[in-house]
């Protein structure tokens, strides 16, 4: 005979398996910030020095998956939420005003991702979030998700409330839980009953409604793949032409997103992917920081180099040399 509590003991094992105790990373680069977040995968851009190094524990399961963060350095960050995945954040602090697909992030509030959702974010100094990222079909044994859908590809904002304090709480339960090296299946149920709590608004406070402004985030990601596939600073040109808009349209898009203008945004892309090749170069490949710049599509070598300088700290040259010398 099975008594109640072995079968959730089974249900428990089934679903997430122990773990060794996770850490929190230090991190300095943008690749490594992305390599850490756990259950979807965000693309980040550094675009400034700020006050130090990310602070990120990210703990993968196999229907649960969660990662808390601290933000030392700025940066843009973008994702898209997978089909058969559904996250919520919460919000711990914001000093610094980060916005998120271009709601100004109020702490003790929470955001929940439905399935396929566009993310795009500013992240400044300061901020602090945790996020867990739930399987469709497990979330819905805790909440009918059938009329979750916004009509749009926004994420749900939910005001500082009981449900959000309590979905809260639990994910800082999970984080010790993991830490300490224990099962963290029973904390992780809680979680997904508070997650509910955000979508069914339990407590009379249901979410505000999907963010405003999808039609940006879609141009500025046509005009950061057609970056991607081409490996360079595009035109202005080049971008109305992806996206099919007015040069004003493009210029309000990104500044709708990531609070910036899209030649400023693209400087950021390029200088971050400039660091990363030359962080990596191997003694013998031959690179110089030269052909890096002009062909990520840098115009003045002087400028690159100081703007390299101020996000980075250094010289372009002075990676260069510590990495392949």
């Amino acid at each position: 005979m099975v008594h109640g509590g072995d079968t959730c003991r089974s249900a428990c094992s089934r679903d997430i398996p122990r773990v060794r105790p996770p850490t929190p990373r230090v991190i300095d680069e943008t690749e490594e910030y992305t390599s850490t977040v756990a259950g979807v995968t965000v693309e980040a851009v550094r675009v400034g020095r700020g006050l130090g190094p990310n602070i990120v524990l990210g703990v993968p399961g196999e229907q649960l998956t969660f990662t808390m963060s601290k933000v030392g350095f700025p940066m843009h960050a973008c994702a898209r939420i997978p089909e058969d995945r559904i996250v919520a954040a919460f919000i711990h602090e914001n000093p610094a005003r980060s916005r998120w697909c271009g709601i100004e992030l109020k702490p003790g509030s929470a955001l929940v991702y439905l399935p396929g959702t566009e993310h795009v974010a500013v992240n400044r100094p300061g901020l602090r979030f945790g996020f867990v990222v739930a399987d469709v079909e497990r979330m819905a044994e805790f909440a009918d998700l059938s009329g979750t859908s916004t009509g749009s590809r926004g994420p749900i904002e939910v005001a500082p409330s009981d449900a959000t304090q309590r979905f809260g709480v639990e994910l800082n339960r999970l984080t010790r839980t993991a830490v300490a090296g224990g099962r963290y299946q029973p904390a992780g149920e809680k979680v997904l009953r508070s997650f509910a709590g955000l979508l069914t608004g339990e407590d009379g406070s249901h979410p505000r409604g999907s963010a405003a402004g999808i039609d940006s985030r879609v141009l500025v990601h046509a005009c950061l793949e057609f970056a991607e596939t081409t490996d360079r600073i595009p035109s202005i040109a080049e971008m109305c032409n992806v996206a099919h808009v007015s040069e004003r349209r493009l210029r309000k898009a990104f500044t709708e997103v990531f609070d910036t203008p899209p030649t400023v945004y693209f400087r950021s892309w390029a200088l971050d992917r400039a660091h990363r090749r030359l962080r990596t170069a191997l003694q013998g490949d031959r690179c110089t920081v030269t052909d890096v710049a002009l062909g990520l599509g840098f115009g003045h070598l002087g400028r690159f180099a100081g703007d390299y300088r101020e996000v980075y700290g250094v010289a372009p040259s002075e990676t260069l040399v510590s990495t392949s010398g």
